[in-house]
């Protein structure tokens, strides 16, 4: 039954009381479109509890009310007795009507219609004691028995009861079936009020599982019928059904229209349980808007109208609510007036499990007012009485906030006491939010106590709540929460497996958090059609419904109590609920498997698959080659080494996440957003400075003689290091990190992983050069012609830029197996824009050409890629942007690992540093180029690039475009750098240009 449904009858009940006797059947009358036998139900269910309270001559008159109509046979022949008599018919329409009715093939039996009755009522006894299979065993029979006599309404309201009953335990499927079935006979009788509750009911378990389009769509016919058939009860509710689905979609203008108009309706019919609900709805939306004053009017209002009707358990619920708003305010002694009441109150009403609540609130108040004694003295109370009434939810969610308290106050051995008895309960998979929160403390109990075993064990379970809570069809409020947890955990857990000294774990969990970091960037409305989309639909539903699941869960007490008559936080329940979430998360799983078998990098997308260091050691080509993979913790910075059959840990003492990577941050980033000049001008020193830091000589001394190859992943603000650049010392001899070795840089292992699974199938690059198409970047053309000498790629596969057409593109790129694409593009933090190259006879869309598979199975070269959004860090760019490619099956993406607002950036890094590696920077050729360079004088070194220099000077002279500017010195800049490698290209520039 809908909860508000249950009001008004109880508010009929109300006007009945109020008014006198002779006007009892008047006032069914005029409410002759909600009593039905559920209200008959209600009625008898009253009668019992007034004569437990002593209230006799009420409990006599609706008594005597209730055998009215039993011995009339129900409200509508009670009703039709007190009508006015109708115009006898002619015998044409008496013949008519006569024909139009179904002949009948049985007399009904009044004994299987009153086992009926009797047994319909037995379930909704049995319901509300939470006896879910014996309720639903007693509508069962009733429906069938009620099949038997043909009595078609009472078919309708038995399978709403069983699609009830298989909503409360999460069997969702089922309970649209019963619904359906319910609204197919509905509209057959022309039953137009169970229509509209059909309706409803199937909006119910829409929302229920996070179906919100098709909730929405339930209600919006529900309400259409009501307003049609005058229901006006139905019609505020629906209203009020369509304000908690917005509400619950931020969508909050809409919510607060749609309870405001079932406001202005219950107050209209004096629907006053109505009007109570709406009102403390209104104070919901507007908390959540931070109008906390506004907030607490309308509670206020729902409060004093709750007293007014003696409605006790809302009137403790919005006691509580307003408490909620004034801790959320920040005025917790305000809040603790109203949890008090609220305690006092539900001590008279005796109910155990909202007394447990109540004191939980309370615990929660002293503790934010720094009253330790008085919040751990209420949450044992509560702890107490959660364990009585058999409230698994309730005793882990108390456990939890004693473990924070007597770890505030330096109770060590008790706090670690209540968090493992709390995450006995509050499992990854049961009560994930709660692990969460239980793990993380236990972790820092065990990092602050040394106790590295006990921090790994809570961390541990932290991480597997976040896993088991977020996928890559989450809600992205839920990834945005979750990734703030990560952020802090991912790194504790690391540390505490390196002071366990096994390294092994450490580097999993490294690569862990980075496909973790992987999953919150993906956007799923992104995903590939075809065969595919029907597998991730069917994922999708799964994780609706085990979402809905645990948001049941956390739900407030007043959910809990009086939902559909259920006590959801009963131990059966609990259980039942917790046997439902294993079933779908083990079928979730069946289709996730499905996915992967189709498209590994989508299945990746949806939850975290990481590998392992067996997995990862077997990407490796042979002994020559190691992957580096960097990771900056609270207090050091370490480098993880994987050989082909062994790993290793190299440690950098002191170079905190905070000191090195802020280090970097600010001489590095923001020295080369703020000025150009003096980014180039520092940049040698800044790089020898972090290879002493990170102690590269000292790493490839110990562990990297033999290796001729390096993988590298970075972390953070690494990933905007040329790591080719960084200066090392071996033996005496300086040289640079590129004369010893060949480097890749990735951004973790399994996206090495599809890299290595594509390597395996190509047995030669075959090559294509696209030069910039606009004319904008000044080097692409030396850039391409370098290219192609070395990589020897022909004509037919060389595109000279603005004098590209459309047509040979496409050609190109059916032919080869490479792509250096020399224009610049730009992305935002969506990445997925509108991004367009331009050709002399039209453009084609960057998007559109991976939608038409153009770029399946090809490799990227883009060396000129921008950050348009600067909210974005680089390390999410770089995942987004790998993400956009390889989900649309290209091979494998090869790009610079930083922003360029200057274009040379990449190109000079690129040539110089080849430069060097060719004529290596230790031998003849460099010492003879020195002796060159200092036995020139500044005018002869202006002679020496005249052309250059004057385009330069010309550009600076005419132009307004800085870029421009810019464009023309580094192309003075690359051409010194071609005589004189071994220094900057931009100190031989500016040495030029100002006269050193």
């Amino acid at each position: 039954m809908d909860e508000l449904l249950n009001q008004v009858y109880h508010e009929i009940i109300y006007n009945l009381l109020i008014h006198p006797p002779n006007q009892a059947l008047n006032v069914l009358k005029t409410h002759a479109q909600v009593v039905d036998d559920d209200f008959l139900q209600v009625l008898r269910q009253t009668v019992t509890t007034l004569k437990e309270r002593n209230c006799e001559e009420d409990a006599s008159f609706l008594n005597n009310l209730v055998q009215k109509v039993e011995e009339s046979g129900g409200f509508s022949t009670l009703f039709a007795k007190i009508s006015p008599p109708q115009k006898a018919e002619t015998p044409e329409k008496k013949a008519a009507s006569q024909q139009q009715k179904p002949a009948t093939t049985q007399t009904p039996s009044p004994e299987k219609q009153s086992a009926a009755e009797q047994l319909y009522n037995q379930g909704t006894q049995q319901f509300q004691a939470n006896q879910y299979t014996a309720a639903f065993q007693s509508w069962q029979q009733a429906l069938q028995l009620y099949r038997e006599v043909e009595n078609r309404r009472g078919e309708v309201n038995c399978l709403g009861k069983l699609g009830n009953v298989y909503q409360s335990l999460g069997q969702y499927q089922q309970a649209i079936a019963c619904h359906q079935q319910a609204l197919g006979i509905a509209r057959n009788i022309k039953y137009r009020q169970a229509e509209a509750n059909a309706l409803s009911s199937l909006g119910h378990v829409c929302y229920s599982i996070g179906q919100y389009d098709q909730a929405i769509s339930g209600y919006q016919q529900a309400l259409s019928i009501a307003q049609t058939i005058k229901y006006r009860v139905g019609e505020a509710n629906t209203l009020g059904n369509l304000g908690n689905v917005y509400y619950v979609l931020g969508q909050l203008e809409d919510a607060v229209k749609n309870y405001q108009q079932a406001l202005v309706i219950a107050q209209e019919l004096n629907y006053r349980f109505g009007a109570v609900n709406f009102l403390n709805n209104l104070g919901n939306v507007y908390a959540s808007l931070e109008q906390y004053e506004q907030a607490i009017a309308y509670v206020d209002q729902a409060l004093t109208l709750a007293r007014t009707l003696n409605y006790r358990f809302g009137e403790a619920y919005f006691l509580s609510n307003i408490g909620k708003i004034y801790l959320a305010k920040k005025e917790p002694e305000q809040a603790r007036v109203y949890f008090e009441q609220y305690l006092e109150l539900i001590a008279n009403i005796e109910s155990p499990q909202m007394e447990a609540n109540a004191l939980h609130h309370l615990g929660n108040t002293y503790q934010i007012m720094g009253d330790s004694k008085l919040a751990i003295a209420n949450y044992q109370k509560s702890l107490e009485l959660h364990r009585q009434t058999q409230n698994p939810q309730g005793e882990a969610m108390t456990l939890n906030r004693l473990g924070q308290i007597y770890q505030e106050c330096k109770q060590t051995d008790t706090a670690i006491q209540a968090l493992l008895d709390c995450l006995k309960i509050a499992t990854p998979k049961a009560l994930p939010t709660e692990c969460l929160n239980a793990g993380h403390h236990l972790g820092d109990l065990g990092l602050s106590t040394y106790n590295w075993q006990l921090s790994r064990q809570g961390y541990e379970q932290a991480i597997e709540a976040i896993e088991h809570i977020c996928t890559g069809i989450s809600p992205l409020e839920i990834r945005s929460k979750i990734a703030k947890e990560s952020e802090t955990i991912y790194p504790k857990l690391v540390q505490a497996c390196i002071n366990l000294e096994d390294k092994e774990k450490a580097f999993e969990f490294v690569e862990r958090w980075r496909c973790q970091q992987r999953l919150e960037l993906t956007d799923s409305s992104r995903f590939p059609s075809g065969e595919i989309q029907q597998h991730l639909k069917k994922y999708e539903r799964f994780q609706q419904q085990i979402h809905a699941l645990h948001l049941r869960r956390e739900s407030d007490e007043m959910k809990q109590l009086t939902t559909a008559g259920v006590r959801l936080n009963s131990s059966a329940t609990f259980k039942t609920e917790s046997e439902i979430l294993e079933t779908l998360e083990t079928e979730r799983q069946k289709v996730w498997e499905e996915i992967y078998s189709l498209d590994p990098v989508v299945a990746e997308q949806l939850q975290i698959n990481p590998l392992g260091l067996e997995q990862i050691q077997g990407l490796i080509y042979d002994e020559k080659t190691a992957i580096l993979s960097f990771y900056s913790s609270e207090e050091n910075t370490y480098i993880f080494g994987i050989g082909k059959d062994k790993i290793w840990l190299h440690c950098c003492e002191g170079e905190s996440r905070e000191t090195l990577q802020n280090w970097i941050g600010d001489s590095w980033i923001k020295t080369h957003q703020k000025s150009l000049r003096e980014w180039r001008n520092q940049m040698i020193q800044f790089l020898s400075e972090l290879s002493r830091r990170l102690k590269f000589s000292q790493l490839i001394s110990d562990h990297l003689l033999d290796c001729n190859e390096l993988i590298i992943i970075p972390h953070l603000n690494l990933y905007h290091i040329p790591f080719a650049a960084l200066p090392i010392q071996i033996e005496d001899k300086v040289s640079y990190l590129c004369d010893r070795f060949s480097i890749r840089v990735i951004s973790s292992c399994q996206i090495l992983n599809y890299n290595q699974q594509q390597k395996s199938e190509i047995s030669s690059y075959s090559m294509g050069i696209l030069e910039d198409t606009t004319g904008d970047i000044v080097l692409s053309h030396y850039e391409g012609q370098k290219l192609a000498e070395v990589y020897q790629v022909s004509e037919e596969r060389y595109l000279a830029g603005e004098t590209a057409m459309v047509s040979q593109f496409e050609g190109l790129i059916k032919e080869i197996q490479l792509l250096y694409l020399g224009s610049s593009l730009s992305f935002t933090s969506e990445v997925e824009a509108e991004e367009q190259l331009q050709f002399v006879d039209g453009k084609l869309s960057i998007v559109q050409l991976l939608k038409t598979g153009l770029f399946k199975a090809l490799e990227l070269c883009l060396p000129y890629l921008k950050i348009e959004d600067k909210s974005l860090s680089f390390s999410e760019f770089n995942l987004r942007v790998f993400n956009l490619f390889l989900e649309r099956d290209t091979q494998r993406i090869i790009y610079p690992l930083w922003s360029l607002e200057d274009i040379a950036t990449s190109l000079l890094m690129w040539f110089y540093y080849q430069n060097l590696q060719q004529q290596n920077s230790s031998g003849e050729a460099l010492r003879l180029a020195q002796i060159q360079l200092r036995s020139l004088t500044g005018q002869e070194l202006e002679q020496k690039y005249k052309p250059e220099l004057q385009a330069y000077l010309k550009a600076q002279q005419e132009s307004k475009n800085q870029q421009k500017i810019n464009d023309q010195r580094t192309l003075l800049a690359w051409k010194c750098q071609q005589d004189y490698p071994f220094e900057s290209p931009y100190y031989w520039a500016n040495f030029i240009v100002y006269g050193g």
